[in-house]
């Protein structure tokens, strides 16, 4: 929360003090709250109420004081583990992703199309579960997500045979996309659900076995792998499919739930074009670490935010200063920015090496993944601050970057990603320097 009018509190004081003293009634404290700076998340996330109405109440009843310390910590915690499941949930998908597209010999262009989906819809999907649970509607976020689930499925099972060169293709391409398309969409509602654990297993288990079945005998691996994946994507699925059950089952978005989808879908559409110009870019064995590399590194994205968002929120109801509040903010998002994007281009190039080892062109690979995963990662921190327009323009300029790597590698690293990067970050510090995004 922000800091109050009264300055500084003194040691062990009750940071909202100030608000409940000489106060007439509820509606009073609430109105107070409300002009601090708390808002509903603040009341859920920090003090366990689902609203600030229910927050004043509280305050009420208790002559003005609140408890916050230990329940922050432990939700801190939470949310920190959360985002690690998440991320290794993220590259151990692909990775069985990978085995299956090796096992499918499928074009380029079908992969293409399938992976362009997934991601839209996924994200799309992802989009409107998190923004019913911002308001503290979770079971209408699963109940609304999984409804708009089924016609991004029903995109996957046409798109493929429209664009397929044969029939065989066209089955395969249709398979691979519905089972993909899926996957990310039951994904994206077990996460909102924070009911990753199982998922996680189950894909990790599914791994372990493709990895064994190919060590072991690859003359019977190609059918074995398809299968493993078939049942790791099937469970996941079915997760989702029972968490929407148990939410009430499937209800149609609303128009807030669609604007709410909008900037996601944008956002995740110019990722991947500007991923898929990257790739004319490296050579054609590089194709796959490249890509590889960059869901590894932005896997990292997400424990970052959450330890960031963790940090800002301790210090928005430790230091009760706007002004320091916002430095402390600006601060601590330069520093995740940086260490971030670092330990991205690091994964990167650990993962390029394994995979290129021996080569002598790994350079090439390196730095594109690195530089898509620097922008790639301060756009997924603007959507989780609630800026997600700003997410989808700094997207934008990942394509323009992208683009300008087409014509020369050489300008496009040394003018336009350092431009392309201060702008996304600048965006990022803006968004920050409130300390009530973060609450």
């Amino acid at each position: 929360m922000t800091a109050l009018r009264g300055g500084p509190s003194p040691a062990g004081a009750d940071p909202y003090d100030d608000v409940s003293q000489g106060a007439v009634d509820v509606l009073d404290i609430a109105a107070r709250l409300e002009a601090s700076g708390v808002t509903d998340r603040v009341a859920r996330t920090r003090h366990g109420v689902p609203d600030v109405f229910s927050l004043a109440a509280t305050m009420r009843s208790s002559g003005g004081h609140t408890s916050d310390t230990s329940s922050g910590r432990a939700a801190a915690r939470s949310e920190v583990g959360e985002a690690m499941r998440r991320a290794v949930l993220l590259v151990a998908g692909v990775l069985l992703a990978g085995a299956v597209l090796g096992t499918l010999g499928l074009d380029a262009t079908t992969v293409w199309i399938v992976g362009v989906t997934g991601w839209v819809g996924g994200q799309s999907v992802a989009a409107i579960a998190w923004n019913r649970l911002g308001w503290g509607q979770a079971a209408s976020g699963l109940r609304r997500g999984g409804a708009a689930a089924l016609p991004v499925l029903a995109v996957a099972a046409v798109l493929p045979a429209v664009t397929a060169r044969d029939a065989s293709t066209a089955v395969a391409g249709t398979e691979l996309a519905l089972a993909w398309v899926g996957y990310a969409a039951a994904v994206s509602l077990l996460v909102c659900a924070r009911r990753t654990h199982l998922a996680l297993a189950a894909v990790l288990t599914a791994l372990a076995l493709v990895g064994v079945v190919l060590v072991a005998d690859p003359s019977w691996s190609s059918p074995a792998v398809l299968v493993i994946a078939a049942v790791g994507a099937g469970v996941v699925v079915a997760l989702a499919v029972r968490a929407v059950r148990q939410a009430g089952g499937p209800e149609l978005p609303g128009r807030v739930d669609l604007r709410a989808a909008a900037p996601a879908a944008v956002q995740a559409a110019m990722l991947a074009t500007s991923l898929l110009l990257l790739l004319q870019t490296v050579p054609e064995n590089s194709a796959t670490p490249v890509v590889v590399a960059s869901v590894v590194g932005a896997a990292m994205t997400d424990p970052a935010i959450a330890v960031l968002r963790s940090r800002l929120r301790t210090s928005a109801g430790r230091i009760y200063a706007v002004a320091l509040a916002a430095r402390h903010a600006r601060r601590a998002a330069v520093l995740a920015a940086a260490s971030t994007a670092t330990a991205s281009a690091v994964v990167a190039l650990a993962v390029i090496l394994a995979l290129r080892a021996g080569t002598q062109d790994w350079l090439t690979t390196v730095l594109p993944a690195a530089a898509f995963t620097a922008v790639a990662t301060t756009a997924a921190a603007l959507t989780a601050f609630g800026a997600p327009w700003r997410a989808a323009l700094a997207a934008a300029a990942a394509v323009v970057y992208a683009a300008t790597a087409l014509l020369s590698t050489t300008v496009a690293l040394a003018v336009v990603f350092p431009v392309v990067l201060l702008a996304a970050v600048t965006l990022l510090l803006h968004r920050v320097s409130d300390p009530r995004v973060v609450v």
